[in-house]
């Protein structure tokens, strides 16, 4: 795909059109995200119509669904704010390719951002300091710069499965503690047994619903980001093709 952009603003250079309208692609990422969001929240209101909340909350007195939901807003918001930021930077390095095709060497010079920054730092013989880094440590230390804070998205992937996963093992004790608690049967206590069962029951359904359902909401958030990084990472390389064509030109 992105060599096919590549070709296609070559394309339009050669025709004298401009290729901005192709940098629409810098923003697809955030998009996706404000997409899944939207859809999130819109499904929140229907939920709230139907009092799903109040019932999460009495059918979990431990609270541990309340804690496995706000874990999830402010990971999700963690991942808004990555998203803004790859946006940013794909932003950029797609301008700087556009720049660079076009011969335009005082733009590209001028232009910011990890993908300018690794152009900058490939293939400098006049700079001593930067002669022994090579490619791969070039695009090590590039995968490091945009991958680097999606590990915290993931861990929280599996601290919300595995919340969900307590609360489950909890309810379950409860259950059996509801049991264990019953010395002798009779009609007078069948009633108490069954709602303390009921109530170990519910936070490990309810606790085990919600963990998952996060989970994976979140997953996909971090695979949006993943995508991201590894386009920049694509990106990097193609904006060294772009300086040797336009020099070629």
């Amino acid at each position: 795909m992105l060599q096919n952009l590549i070709e296609l603003m070559q394309t339009k250079r050669s025709h004298a059109l401009t290729p901005s309208a192709d940098l629409h692609l810098c923003h697809t990422v955030l998009l996706q995200w404000l997409l899944l969001i939207s859809l999130l929240i819109y499904a929140t209101y229907i939920a709230s119509q139907y009092n799903v909340f109040s019932l999460l909350l009495e059918h979990d007195p431990t609270y541990i669904s309340s804690l496995i939901l706000i874990t999830f807003l402010v990971s999700s918001s963690y991942c808004g704010y990555q998203a803004i930021y790859l946006s940013h930077e794909i932003n950029l390095g797609l301008k700087l390719i556009d720049a660079l095709l076009s011969g335009d060497r005082v733009t590209a010079i001028s232009h910011q951002g990890i993908v300018s920054e690794y152009r900058n730092h490939h293939g400098h013989s006049e700079i001593p300091s930067l002669t022994s880094i090579n490619s791969e440590s070039l695009s090590a230390l590039l995968e490091q710069k945009t991958s680097r804070h999606h590990e915290a998205a993931w861990f929280t992937v599996n601290l919300l499965l595995k919340l969900g996963l307590l609360g489950t093992v909890v309810g379950f004790i409860l259950m059996i503690n509801a049991l264990t608690e019953v010395k002798t049967i009779e009609y007078s206590d069948i009633k108490d047994l069954i709602s303390n069962m009921a109530l170990g029951m519910g936070i490990a359904l309810t606790t085990t619903v919600v963990g998952l359902v996060t989970s994976i909401l979140l997953g996909v958030q971090c695979l949006f980001l993943d995508r991201a990084a590894n386009f920049i990472l694509c990106l990097a390389p193609q904006s060294i093709l772009a300086r040797g064509q336009a020099g070629a030109t």
